[in-house]
């Protein structure tokens, strides 16, 4: 089964009534503006709080392909089927809060949302740094690709961030 661009995410999304955002790979290309390798999926994230929701919401447009149970914040996503399209899209519960994004390895850390989320082509990514942290610590092979393409990219003040917060001799370091 095909998988949704981000624009058709962003279409099936419009006017929901909770705050959602693309993240992973596809949020790097949008914040970059340039597509370096193919995405063979699109991640959306809602938050924890919102499930009940956002899943009945989003129930009348898409369907759900596999049950609620073990659905954990920041745990793995759960394909969707569009009812119209019968495209996939996988939605993700983040365990942010009113005041920003956080980080679910480290519940310390949560940017604000002014910070956290970024516009690109009228939709909403979570911001490129962010993204990186949560790929950085599996390092396959997509993530280091997206690192060599994004790290350079990054505002000075993202790239400072991102270097402080993993860990000291992380070999994305050399990305900078």
């Amino acid at each position: 089964m095909e998988w949704m661009t981000p624009a058709e995410a962003a279409q099936e999304l419009d006017g929901a009534p909770f705050l959602w955002w693309i993240t992973g790979g596809w949020a790097l290309s949008l914040y970059s503006e340039t597509q370096w390798r193919e995405h063979h999926d699109v991640d959306v994230a809602v938050f924890c709080r919102d499930l009940v929701g956002s899943v009945t919401w989003l129930g009348q447009r898409l369907e759900l392909q596999e049950t609620l149970d073990g659905w954990i914040p920041g745990g793995s996503g759960r394909a969707c089927i569009s009812r119209s399209t019968k495209k996939r899209v996988e939605v993700f519960l983040s365990p942010a809060t009113d005041d920003g994004w956080v980080y679910r390895r480290d519940p310390s850390i949560c940017i604000p949302w002014k910070r956290a989320l970024v516009s690109r082509v009228g939709i909403p990514v979570l911001a490129p740094e962010l993204v990186l942290l949560s790929k950085g610590r599996s390092l396959r092979g997509i993530d280091w690709h997206d690192a060599r393409e994004t790290v350079p990219r990054l505002t000075p003040e993202a790239k400072d961030w991102l270097f402080t917060t993993l860990p000291t001799g992380h070999p994305w370091s050399r990305f900078a």
